[in-house]
């Protein structure tokens, strides 16, 4: 060790020292105490950055993170931690790594699931449903695997499952699939209830996001698939009626308005979804999550043109949108051609 870090050291264990014997005798002031410790966090900084310097090279930290790993040590834990960060550095970080790189191995697949705690991907959705539609006396079991698989899927992708499992001829596979159904139906419909009932009693600050919440729930129960028919179109019903209410309670409401807009889009009326999506952009939603949505009240109100600048716009603002590149590459060449 050079004389410049042994100097150091010496001073920091005579600082640290010096403080001991205050901390043991009775102070009329704190302030020594104080300027004691002002100094010894200079000195700790100081010796930590020196320390670093004498140790070996760290794989993933400069010689100024470790030097202040080591102050914050050595400053928190007077001189017992100055011993610690010395010891750490000089003797336990001194261990030279293997001469010998380990090397890849190939693995072949049959090896990589006999290994302990490998757990095999499921199979995909597309192979779920392939399962399930596969009807035979023999296939039973695998398909009410396959069923069983849907617990971990999203509702928006289990429902088309579980409403295709209705119509097996195995009677076990279709009242799983309708239980499942009732339940997640059940599941919503108890969260709005719960959520009117606080309605009612809701300060007024309260009850735009309690709306918002109502609407939510209405438009999962048709979003997700769970609604057809007429109780599909009463499910929209509330839930435009609640997004209406949430967007005139608190108007600069974006997630509200954006809502507002998906409902109204479904219900097929672009140009009111599209005034609702532009309200969302001016309170300040990310306008490249609300271009897909303008795009698709422009196709609606069959003004192709204004598809196609639409999509030019989300191009350019977000060129790795997970919107389908092919239908974004289709409608930019349309609208580059000359009419």
């Amino acid at each position: 060790m050079t004389p410049p870090r042994v100097a150091g050291l010496v001073f920091l264990v005579a600082v640290d020292a010096a403080a001991f014997t205050f901390l043991l005798t009775p102070l009329r002031s704190g302030a020594p105490m104080l300027l004691l410790l002002g100094v010894h966090a200079c000195c700790a900084i100081d010796s930590g950055v020196l320390l670093a310097g004498a140790t070996p090279p760290f794989a993933r930290a400069t010689q100024w993170e470790v030097g202040a790993f080591a102050a914050a040590l050595s400053f928190f834990v007077p001189v017992l931690g100055l011993l610690g960060v010395v010891a750490a550095l000089r003797l336990g970080l001194r261990e030279l790594r293997p001469a010998e790189d380990a090397r890849w191995q190939l693995v072949g697949e049959e090896d990589l699931e006999q290994l302990p705690g490998h757990r095999s991907p499921g199979p995909s959705i597309a192979e779920i449903r392939a399962r399930l539609r596969v009807r035979t006396p023999e296939t039973a079991p695998r398909r009410f695997e396959a069923l069983l698989m849907t617990r971990h899927l999203s509702a928006k992708v289990a429902v088309p499952l579980l409403e295709l499992a209705q119509t097996d001829a195995v009677e076990e596979i279709r009242l799983y699939a309708f239980s499942r159904l009732e339940r997640m139906r059940r599941d919503l419909e108890l969260q709005s209830d719960e959520i009117t009932r606080a309605l009612e009693t809701a300060h007024p600050r309260d009850r735009a996001r309690l709306h918002l919440r109502l609407a939510e729930c209405a438009w999962e129960l048709g979003y997700v698939g769970l609604a057809d028919g007429l109780v599909l179109d009463h499910a929209l019903q509330r839930a435009e009626e609640n997004a209406e209410a949430a967007c005139r309670l608190q108007p600069a409401n974006a997630a509200a308005e954006l809502l507002h807009g998906r409902i109204l889009l479904h219900r097929r009326a672009p140009d009111r979804a599209a005034a609702a999506f532009e309200r969302a952009l001016r309170a300040g939603h990310s306008r490249a999550a609300v271009l897909p949505y303008l795009a698709e009240c422009a196709f609606g109100a069959r003004d192709l043109a204004a598809v196609g600048a639409v999509l030019q716009e989300l191009d350019a603002t977000a060129p790795d949108h997970a919107f389908s590149r092919p239908v974004i590459d289709l409608w930019c060449a349309s609208a580059a051609e000359p009419s």
